[in-house]
């Protein structure tokens, strides 16, 4: 839905920029668009860290670090 309404948005932006930017809107809103449709992309990536894709977190890892830190902090306090 927010794909959409960004897309929406971008599409509208040239008529409202045209008459104070001129030749230059276009450029204006691929800058825009590059900007807002990253932020987006930024979003879904952020929403779900946890999965198998290469740009996730590595839980494996993680908790092989969280035993680890446990076990020298019971160690120490013991």
């Amino acid at each position: 839905m927010i794909k959409l309404l960004i897309l929406v948005y971008l599409i509208t932006l040239p008529m409202v920029t045209c008459e104070r930017f001129g030749w230059w809107s276009p450029i204006l809103v691929a800058v825009l668009s590059l900007g807002m449709f990253g932020m987006e992309e930024t979003s879904v990536e952020i929403e779900d860290p946890f999965g198998i894709n290469p740009n996730c977190l590595n839980l494996d890892v993680l908790t092989i670090t969280i035993a680890r830190d446990t076990g020298q902090l019971a160690r120490f306090s013991s």
